[in-house]
């Protein structure tokens, strides 16, 4: 058993805080990365230069809340002009319209102002997941550090480096 000194106490303390700080920033950012996404992707739809896209092919790749997910290939003119072919997944909500169709035109918003994300679809709808379990994780992770650094003064415990 080694006793620690006052200097490597609060050079463990400070590492410990840190790092548990990390992790938080961490969770946090993992719950609000899909909202920003989506905002992004919103902002593209009001502002972004509308094109129309043809479909060149299309692939079911499953299902998604009971609807088909579907992967196109789409065709359009770029920003500087060029024909431009990308891929596309997509969720069809209204399968029965024949939407997403080979040969069929859909409009897309480009993204002017950079790359993330380089276009929009226009008549889509964007949603973030909710990550309840994230929440969850994080509210845990902090309530535990607050729990821990208030209780452990009170137990009596003593600060001890055990090596083995």
């Amino acid at each position: 058993m080694v006793s620690s000194t006052p200097t490597v106490a609060t050079v463990l303390l400070a590492v410990g805080t840190i790092l548990w700080t990390f992790q938080s920033v961490l969770i946090a950012f993992f719950i609000t990365k899909p909202r920003k996404h989506v905002k992004r992707h919103q902002k593209v739809q009001k502002s972004g230069k509308l094109v129309e896209a043809k479909i060149l092919s299309y692939e079911k790749t499953g299902e998604m809340d009971g609807m088909p997910k579907r992967e196109l290939l789409l065709s359009f003119i770029n920003l500087a002009g060029y024909p431009t072919k990308v891929k596309l997944t997509v969720v069809d909500s209204k399968p029965h319209e024949n939407r997403y169709e080979l040969g069929n035109y859909i409009d897309l918003r480009l993204n002017q102002n950079g790359f993330k994300p380089p276009f929009a679809m226009a008549s889509a709808s964007y949603k973030a997941d909710k990550r309840l379990w994230a929440w969850v994780l994080l509210i845990f992770n902090i309530a535990y550090a607050v729990d821990l650094s208030c209780a452990v003064p009170y137990l009596g415990f003593k600060w001890q480096i055990y090596i083995i």
